[in-house]
């Protein structure tokens, strides 16, 4: 590769993570309006602390994700993956504590898998993807459940400890 095609290989990169940075921004931004809104206006069992918690952690990891796409430093794809990999969890953290799979903004996993698509070689491709599945699937039994977002007959479901809806997590699958 020519020393031109590698400086505009880094350029995108560098791009690549500044436009991430935004993406994520919005998401926060709107995760913390939904957060606000299902706590204070219209409340529906949300453990807030945590959620608040994760939505603390990932914003700090936002803003790294933006300084760090201003550094002068080249950005790899690998690091770029990684990035992709950092949100992938730090959603299926908030997707845990609110209600798993069957909360209605699950389908947010599909915006790392499209980045990745689009930015990333097919290696990293596929692995976000099956990030994004296995996520997705251990919400499926595992999360905290939240009784006014939960489909029908979930609402009935015990946590581990016993304890019917509310914030016990549930680790079991079937009704």
């Amino acid at each position: 590769m020519t020393e031109h095609g590698i400086y505009q290989t880094h350029l995108t990169a560098r791009q690549n993570l500044n436009r991430l940075s935004i993406i994520r921004g919005v998401a926060l931004l709107g995760q913390l309006l939904a957060l606000v809104f299902f706590t204070s206006i219209n409340p529906i069992g949300l453990p807030a602390e945590a959620i608040a918690l994760v939505l603390a952690i990932y914003a700090s990891v936002t803003v790294a994700g933006w300084l760090r796409s201003r550094l002068s430093i080249p950005i790899t794809q690998r690091e770029f993956f990684i990035h992709l990999l950092a949100d992938i969890f730090f959603f299926s953290m908030l997707m845990y504590f609110s209600g798993g799979a069957s909360n209605p903004f699950i389908s947010y996993y599909l915006i790392p898998i499209s980045i990745a698509a689009i930015t990333l070689p097919r290696h990293y491709s596929i692995l976000i993807g099956l990030a994004a599945l296995l996520s997705y699937s251990l919400l499926l039994n595992y999360f905290v459940a939240i009784d006014a977002i939960a489909p029908s007959g979930h609402g009935e479901r015990h946590g581990p400890a016993g304890v019917q809806g509310g914030h016990e997590p549930c680790g079991h699958g079937g009704g």
